[in-house]
């Protein structure tokens, strides 16, 4: 199955209903053509002062948390037109509370992990999970959840921290399951998704519907013996996997091969990202051109050329 990511940030909310209903009309017709079959949200959590997306960093009064409301109404939205036009939406937990991953992509304070050493940090991120499933336990158009994107990434305290991983894993599965019983939790491997040796027991006893979700690019070598030993806890384990972000730079025969084998393998993927800059040289499946004398904007962006005038730019 391929899916396609779109990032659910804080530039996400500027478009209007209008042309939201506009995109998805297209996404409708390009994913149909395409035979896609599922769409990525990412969501994004931000514990800063300028963007707060889900969760408000101050707490109410009588209140464990405070949520965005209108955060929640876009999603719905996003999931009502993903009904209308039969794509599953699969939301990922991109950032988490107080950062996760190491890397900036999380918005962690000073980069760091957070989550795993502060634990209202963790409690919060419970609350959040809880939150959405009250809201979307019966909302069938919901694939799956994706938890949480590329933990204790970059760090030396990568043996340290994982057993605070499987315990958040557990915990949120636990407290998540007394609200929905439906839903597929997919759950990332620590070092960008890639190592998935902790997943050596049951981490949803009840309900048993949980997967392992998976990130490989170019570094990866396009052959099965790279993904042996996932395929192996899948089966040991009696679990799905996911590719949940794939891609990378625009090599055609890396992507054909890796795509062929998860195929085979009965594995979905998502292609990060579906749409790109033309001459990016990264991989999606619609590219746009840039305007003319862009290259004026990357020259001083990245070269240190003249900066462009403000009229001019």
């Amino acid at each position: 199955m391929l899916s396609c990511s779109l990032l659910f940030s804080d530039p996400f909310f500027l478009l209007n209903t209008l042309h939201y209903s506009l995109i998805f009309r297209f996404v409708k017709q390009f994913f149909k053509k395409y035979h896609v079959f599922s769409l990525k949200i990412v969501k994004i959590y931000f514990l800063t002062q300028k963007t707060r997306i889900f969760i408000i960093e101050e707490k109410a009064q009588n209140q464990k948390a405070s949520y965005n409301e209108d955060s929640f109404a876009m999603l719905d939205d996003v999931l009502d037109w993903c009904e209308t036009y039969q794509v599953y939406a699969v939301v990922d937990f991109h950032a988490a509370t107080a950062g996760q991953s190491g890397i900036p992509c999380d918005d962690g304070v000073d980069n760091g992990q957070h989550l795993y050493d502060d634990e209202e940090s963790m409690e919060r991120m419970f609350l959040l999970m809880e939150e959405f499933m009250r809201r979307y336990k019966d909302r069938w158009i919901i694939g799956a959840y994706d938890c949480i994107n590329e933990p204790i990434s970059m760090t030396p305290r990568r043996e340290e921290l994982t057993p605070k991983l499987v315990y958040f894993y557990e915990e949120m599965i636990r407290r998540c399951r007394k609200i929905d019983q439906k839903h597929l939790f997919l759950l990332n491997g620590t070092q960008f998704s890639s190592l998935t040796y902790f997943f050596d027991h049951e981490f949803d006893p009840e309900y048993h519907n949980w997967g392992i979700s998976l990130h490989a690019y170019e570094m990866v070598v396009p052959e099965v013996a790279s993904l042996a030993s996932v395929l192996r806890t899948c089966r040991e384990q009696k679990i799905c996997l996911w590719m949940g972000e794939t891609g990378g730079r625009n090599e055609h025969a890396w992507q054909t091969t890796m795509y062929e084998i998860l195929a085979e393998y009965h594995a979905g993927y998502n292609l990060w990202c579906w749409k790109t800059v033309e001459g990016a040289g990264c991989a999606s499946i619609l590219n746009f051109n840039v305007p003319d004398e862009w290259h004026l904007i990357t020259d001083y962006a990245i070269n240190g050329a003249a900066k462009p005038s403000y009229e001019h730019a």
